[in-house]
């Protein structure tokens, strides 16, 4: 049952009045941060009410207080900031009148409100009360600091200042009141109560974060870690707990509500202590599995872990502390990866990827070694690095409904990659320049990366890692300690779609024959997988490679369709070795033309040119010769964003070579613009036009692209998987006959022998002969 009273009836009936260490801070006398206005509001609202109520002598109510009862002390656990602030009223009228000497007992009441919060929010509270000071003056603040119970620890508490401003805002409100009044407001005081509720069976334990309290609101996870994380801090007693607890509710958590706002800034400092102490905790421990799932659902957190480590390591604090003071230098950087939440009312949001997770604890590690730390060249260099290391790690998910990239770095072993950035960060003397340090580091995982260094100019590589299409992944492009291509050309190929496309039947040229044979290059028959591009397998299971296509290489991060594009920068991946050594070969043959004075496209040209005419056309079950030739086999100019090569499409017999280029939309819509690549190939080169001649009489016959193919003459024609042309006549036999094309005993079909020739060519030949 709620029961009414005021503060010396509250004070009367109990040992000791202490605000538990669960609270935060007394925060109405705030007057620094990003919400000192907010506090000023407050604080000038609440004296205004309490002026008037005790200089027109009436009765007020300030709602309810909610607190438990231990041992006849009463924790508050709602409504701590409104007694504060009533508490310090009764000093400040009881000093005035005199009360403290003609009723000492009832003033000396006051002696039971505490703070528990912090032993000098504790000492400050109990010495106040036998501090005198001089009301005619103007400010009670600077009496109350140069009295000789006033220490100077007491600066650095948040409460304790914040008390003192309060105590200046009432003097400044009461000070010209009439002198008629004085020596009848301590009576009034009385006037001012509360209802109270006692929630006994309620203990101090972490059941108080799922308490309401007045507001209809919970104590914060955050609360009750804070609280326990400084209790143990308190049995601890070293200088890092003295700097968490002067800064934790000042300047980290101002820092955090300049960029989120009241209603997110605790819960993203809290994700951030989290995240990186949990990341700590790997490093030590390798062979844990990570449970991330607090990352997207925070009623999932636990942080009992966090604060045992900061218990049994004696730098953690320090470093929790370092990271905090820097976050206006780091945050920008870990702005994209899930590790803050930015809608007030999410409660679930994705999880930080894997590779992402590795990212974000590199830059907090980083900005943990000291305080005021900045973002110079020494942390660009080591970013650099991080991202060059961390994108090696990441795979394309050729799954065409996920667009976006997996990670070899999951929950199961990320403790190995966070160990090692860990050792990286730490080893380093800030003396010297990161790169200086990485040359002559010795982690194997780093080799690469001083290859790198020991190129000159740095610059250049610099500008290839730069490119987004490449997501720093240069591996194709520099190795053996030679730069084959510049930023520039790697771009001109890039901006262009016909170079692009040109660029990729080159590369593919150089596949294995065996890869090229129409039986190599089927796909999923049930078509579930049917979005995946399918170069050449290096198993029967691996029919789920991404196919080298022209987003291979990608222009820029607005195009969200990444399909694929990581198979040009992949070095040493079973799954990809053989088509990274094609476009190694690529490059090195590119690299020789544009040395001997050809420009790009001319070197692209010639190459082209020089592939095609390599080959021995004899196999005509040999497809690679097709897409190597055949810009169509890739895509269309008329396509959308998205093609893929498929084999064994709906329609088709097993006889057939029935091949289909399905062009996706941006929505990943299956269902539009296919085509037959064979036929469109067929049409380009008859400009979509064939000259039927007499007595048949049909001209401007138009291909259809679907398979079979009609012609507009009424013919159907189909490419088996001979690489041979089948004709149905519908009952139009050609009158001129060539010796290729045999004719079916019922005289109503043919078939168009195209051995050891260009399949497409021949047809053209043969139906431009008609």
């Amino acid at each position: 049952m709620a029961e009414k009273s005021y503060l010396l009836k509250l004070l009367s009936s109990i040992d000791q009045f202490a605000v538990p260490t669960i609270q935060r801070d007394y925060a109405q006398g705030r007057d620094k941060g990003s919400n000192k206005d907010l506090c000023e509001e407050v604080r000038t609202g609440i004296i205004e009410t309490l002026y008037n109520a005790l200089t027109d002598d009436k009765c007020i109510l300030l709602d309810y207080i909610y607190g438990t009862k231990d041992l006849s002390i009463f924790y508050p656990i709602d409504g701590q900031q409104r007694l504060t602030t009533l508490f310090l009223l009764h000093w400040y009228i009881g000093k005035r009148e005199g009360i403290d000497r003609t009723n000492a007992a009832e003033f000396n009441q006051l002696k039971k409100f505490t703070y528990e919060i912090r032993d000098t929010s504790k000492e400050f509270c109990r010495s106040l009360i036998d501090i005198d000071v001089e009301f005619d003056r103007d400010s009670i603040s600077d009496q109350i600091k140069d009295s000789s119970k006033y220490h100077g620890a007491y600066n650095y508490d948040p409460t304790v200042l914040s008390m003192l401003t309060v105590l200046d805002a009432i003097h400044a409100k009461f000070k010209s009141t009439d002198v008629k009044l004085w020596g009848e407001l301590w009576g009034r005081l009385k006037n001012i109560g509360f209802w109270c509720l006692s929630l006994e069976h309620f203990g101090l334990t972490d059941d108080l974060f799922v308490k309401m309290n007045a507001r209809g609101k919970r104590l914060s996870r955050f609360d009750v870690f804070k609280s326990d994380l400084e209790s143990m801090i308190e049995k601890k007693g070293d200088k890092a707990g003295d700097i968490w607890k002067n800064e934790i509710d000042n300047a980290y958590l101002d820092a955090y509500w300049v960029k989120f706002g009241a209603g997110l800034s605790e819960r993203n400092l809290f994700r951030t202590i989290l995240f990186y102490v949990k990341m700590l905790i790997l490093a030590k421990n390798l062979k844990s599995e990570y449970n991330d799932l607090w990352e997207s659902d925070e009623s999932m957190v636990n942080y009992s872990d966090v604060i045992a480590f900061i218990k049994d390591n004696a730098a953690a604090l320090t470093v929790v502390c370092n990271l905090l003071s820097n976050f206006s230098v780091w945050e920008k950087y870990v702005s994209d990866t899930n590790l803050f939440v930015k809608n007030v009312s999410s409660v679930v949001q994705g999880k930080i990827t894997g590779y992402k997770k590795a990212m974000v604890f590199g830059i907090l590690h980083w900005f943990a070694y000291a305080d005021g730390m900045s973002a110079d060249d020494n942390f660009f260099e080591f970013k650099r690095i991080l991202e060059n290391y961390v994108f090696s790690s990441r795979q394309p998910n050729i799954r065409p409904e996920k667009r976006f990239y997996s990670s070899i770095i999951d929950s199961k072993n990320i403790g190995r990659t966070i160990a090692f950035l860990k050792d990286v960060i730490d080893a380093y003397d800030r003396k010297f320049s990161f790169n200086d340090y990485v040359s002559k580091s010795t982690f194997v995982e780093l080799d690469y990366e001083r290859e790198k260094l020991a190129y000159k100019p740095l610059k250049d590589i610099v500008e290839l890692e730069k490119l987004p299409f490449l997501k720093t992944n240069i591996s194709n492009y520099f190795f053996d300690g030679v730069l084959y291509l510049t930023a520039a050309q790697l771009n001109t190929i890039a901006g262009d779609e016909d170079l692009i496309n040109k660029a990729l039947r080159v590369i593919y040229s150089y596949a294995k024959n065996e890869y090229g044979k129409f039986s190599d290059l089927l796909i999923d028959q049930t078509l579930i997988k049917s979005g995946h591009k399918q170069l050449y397998y290096n198993s029967s299971t691996d029919q789920a490679t991404a196919y080298m296509h022209k987003l291979a290489i990608k222009i820029d991060d607005t195009d969200t369709l990444e399909f694929g594009d990581r198979i040009l920068t992949v070095n040493g991946n079973k799954i990809y070795a053989d088509a990274a050594d094609c476009v190694k070969s690529f490059v090195k043959a590119l690299s020789a033309k544009l040395k001997g004075g050809q420009t790009v496209l001319a070197a692209i040209d010639a190459l082209l040119a020089e592939r095609i005419a390599l080959r021995d056309f004899s196999d005509c079950d040999n497809i690679k010769w097709y897409i190597v030739k055949y810009e169509e086999f890739f895509y269309t100019k008329t396509g959308t964003t998205l093609s893929v090569l498929r084999r064994k499409n709906y329609g088709g017999i097993d006889d057939d070579n029935v091949y289909d280029i399905q062009c996706l939309s941006d929505d990943n819509d299956f269902n539009k613009e296919h085509y037959q690549p064979f036929y469109q190939a067929l049409a380009n080169k008859l400009n979509n036009r064939i000259m039927v001649s007499a007595p048949l009489g049909y001209t401007g016959v138009h291909i259809e692209y679907a398979h079979p193919c009609i012609l507009s003459n009424g013919w159907t024609i189909r490419i088996n998987k001979n690489g041979n042309w089948f004709i149905d006549f519908k009952g139009n036999k050609p009158l001129s006959l060539t010796e290729d094309l045999t004719i079916a005993p019922s005289g109503l079909s043919g078939e168009l022998n195209c051995s050891g020739r260009d399949s497409i060519e021949a047809m053209a030949k043969f139906l431009n002969s008609l």
